[in-house]
């Protein structure tokens, strides 16, 4: 086996027997990890004021890492007979996968210009892109996409469903509490919040019906909403179910 073939078989899962991750694919997760950690202290001023340095050398470790990671995986791509030749590698660089490795990795360089302007911060907030990409590693997360993709419509149908409610409710706190509330269901989109909060079941409280009637509505509306949240739950673990058992 030559040195492109034993790499592709670690880097594509697809390439693998089982569902555990290759270890140079376990590596690169714990690298995905070690970027979230490092972009989301470098947010913070006290941490970044004492160790910035620290950040820097982690950002151009991490910018190496994942550049290596991008130009193995062009390379290898050539094994996968979808991919073959250099047609074949221009396909796969444009491919979703590739496009998320390369987003992942641009911002790193980037970000190591140094500006301080707001566009470059952006930019460099980018870098957690790099956390989409924990989704290859492994087969169980084909697994779920797949579930997902197969109950697309009657998901699609859910969440339509889902936001119909939401307006339902809004516009029935706007009849009945607009008057005697005005800030907060003076108009539909001001209620919209109250539905959102409500159906969610998070229910901050900032936001109350004041009638009897329109605590009466509130209350109906909770209840609604745990058999909407129990909807989509339901689909997806017989999606779950299902591709469980056609994979055994």
């Amino acid at each position: 086996m030559t040195l492109r073939e034993r790499l592709y078989h670690e880097l594509d899962p697809a390439a693998r027997a089982g569902e555990w991750p290759s270890r140079l694919n376990q590596f690169v997760l714990w690298l995905i990890l070690l970027a979230v950690v490092v972009v989301t202290l470098g947010t913070e001023p006290l941490i970044e004021e004492r160790w910035g340095g620290v950040l820097l050398t982690l950002d151009l470790v991490l910018a190496v890492a994942f550049s290596i990671e991008y130009a193995a995986r062009v390379w290898v791509a050539g094994e996968n007979p979808r991919y073959s030749g250099f047609a074949g590698r221009l396909r796969y660089m444009v491919s979703p996968a590739a496009l998320i490795d390369l987003v992942a990795v641009v911002p790193y360089w980037v970000a190591l210009a140094g500006s301080e302007s707001f566009l470059l911060r952006v930019v460099r907030l980018l870098r957690i892109v790099a956390v989409v990409k924990v989704g290859r590693y492994s087969k169980a997360f084909g697994d779920i996409t797949r579930a997902i993709h197969e109950r697309r419509h009657m998901l699609v149908v859910a969440m339509v469903s889902a936001f119909g409610m939401v307006f339902f409710s809004a516009t029935a706190l706007y009849l009945i509490e607009g008057a005697h509330s005005p800030e907060h269901f003076g108009s539909i989109p001001r209620a919209m919040w109250w539905s959102v909060t409500t159906l969610t079941t998070v229910g901050y409280g900032d936001v109350i019906p004041l009638t009897v009637l329109g605590k009466v509505f509130g209350a109906l509306t909770s209840l609604g909403a745990i058999f909407m949240l129990a909807l989509p739950t339901s689909i997806l673990a017989g999606a779950f179910a299902d591709v469980f058992r056609s994979g055994r």
